[in-house]
């Protein structure tokens, strides 16, 4: 064992013991990504060791190591998944930079072959196929000036779907941030559930709701914003939940004392 990760282990205070030995282990891997993970097998065991994994899986991937960086997301514990988002996200956002919303029927293959190979690859790790359609269609939508549903009927009625959800997470972002404003929230729960077109005129509105055109699925989602906002004073769930992304300083301080519990995967 290196003399610098033995005085790391060495500390007293496991969490101080833990952070130096990762700070060491992968400051002592190559610079080219190649074998970052060498000496992760030397971290204390639990949080630091699999945050290890997880970081040299990460340069595994930059330097063209898929698979090698897949074999170290599967020793990454608690952060597995989140590891194995970060190996597929790339492949996901080049593909939908490609999509062009007109032309989405003729793209599907595309689409299913991207979504094919990383399945084989890390389905294993994590619910793969829920998070692949929901980011990959989010990301269709982005910087798009007018997020439509209706376009989305030219789909498989499969991935009809999880188009229709990207247009509704948009518009769930956008709405949140306009009830940021306590003048514009006064003006929504003023009377009725406004039409969607109508909501951009509120008071203090948020300038990306002018994205949104009149269309069903936008509205029952007015409807649901106005009740849970008006009404019941508890917002309806997010089409998008965040994943369980693991904050690793705020795990390892609370986990200290337990380095050796059993890896939980994000979900």
């Amino acid at each position: 064992m290196p003399e610098d990760l033995s005085r790391c282990i060495a500390l007293e205070d496991p969490s101080l013991a833990g952070d130096c030995a990762l700070t060491v282990a992968l400051g002592l891997a190559r610079p080219d990504g190649r074998d970052a993970h060498i000496h992760c097998a030397e971290v204390p065991e639990g949080l630091w060791r699999q945050e290890c994994h997880f970081i040299a899986a990460e340069r595994a991937r930059s330097s063209g190591q898929v698979k090698a960086a897949i074999k170290l997301c599967e020793q990454a514990g608690r952060f597995a998944a989140d590891c194995a988002f970060h190996l597929w996200q790339r492949a996901m956002r080049t593909l939908a930079k490609r999509i062009v919303l007109e032309r989405m029927a003729e793209q599907q293959p595309r689409m299913r072959n991207v979504h094919a190979r990383w399945a084989k690859r890390v389905g294993h790790i994590s619910e793969f196929d829920a998070i692949f359609w929901r980011k990959l269609f989010r990301a269709v939508w982005d910087g798009v000036s007018r997020v439509d549903p209706a376009i989305c009927t030219i789909l498989d009625p499969d991935l009809e779907a999880q188009c229709r959800l990207g247009a509704q997470i948009h518009f769930h972002h956008a709405f949140r941030a306009s009830l940021r404003s306590e003048a514009w929230t006064a003006a929504f729960c003023a009377g009725e559930p406004p039409a969607v077109s109508e909501l951009p005129a509120l008071a203090d509105a948020f300038p990306g709701l002018g994205r949104f055109p009149d269309h069903p699925d936008h509205q029952r989602a007015v409807a649901a914003f106005h009740k849970g906002q008006c009404v019941d004073g508890v917002l309806p769930p997010h089409p998008d939940p965040p994943r369980a992304i693991l904050d690793a300083r705020t795990l390892k301080t609370k986990a200290a004392q337990d380095r050796t519990s059993a890896p939980t995967q994000a979900k």
